[in-house]
């Protein structure tokens, strides 16, 4: 699970490693859900996750796509 960094923090096994706030990363579901549980982290979502998509609207650009030689 993506996580978005709250508070700097070490890594539970490798104090020399530090995640600085901000940082967006990567853990296990139990790790993150961890971490989120301390607020030391909060669940990344991006953009699109956010906002739903409009089906139509994805066949015309996967359309356009083709028509185009790649992804843009």
């Amino acid at each position: 699970m993506k996580v978005v960094v709250l508070d700097k923090f070490a890594d539970k096994f490798d104090f020399r490693k530090k995640y600085e706030k901000g940082q967006i990363v990567e853990f296990d579901d139990d790790r993150a859900k961890d971490l989120i549980a301390r607020k030391l982290v909060k669940k990344y979502e991006t953009a699109e996750k956010q906002k739903p998509v409009n089906k139509q609207t994805q066949v015309k650009k996967q359309k356009k796509d083709e028509l185009s030689g790649g992804n843009t």
